[in-house]
């Protein structure tokens, strides 16, 4: 998906109709990974979970859209902003998994 993103705007109609079918497909699969982590609440909103989904997925595209765009000229740059997206990913996941007081 994060190949096809920044082209994505100059695909045929039908091109650009099937990168959002997917692109939803894919929220929709991670919301369900998301739905089905621990967490201490009894029940989510799956509005809540789909936007958690939405937010999360476009993280992680920006982050590798990113990291390629730098990766030649400037490697470690290019590691680091792969490496901030997933600890701030799975810092977010665990803090929405703890046990709230």
């Amino acid at each position: 998906m994060a190949g096809f993103s920044g082209d994505a705007p100059r695909l045929s109609v039908e091109a650009r109709s099937q990168f959002a079918v997917g692109l939803d497909d894919m929220i929709t699969i991670l919301a369900g990974l998301i739905a089905e982590a621990p967490s201490p609440h009894e029940t989510q909103d799956r509005r809540t979970l789909r936007e958690q989904a939405i937010s999360s997925y476009s993280q992680m595209v920006g982050a590798l859209v990113l990291s390629r765009a730098v990766a030649g000229p400037a490697p470690k740059l290019a590691d680091e902003v792969m490496e901030s997206s997933r600890r701030n990913l799975l810092a977010h996941f665990r803090k929405s998994q703890a046990p709230q007081p």
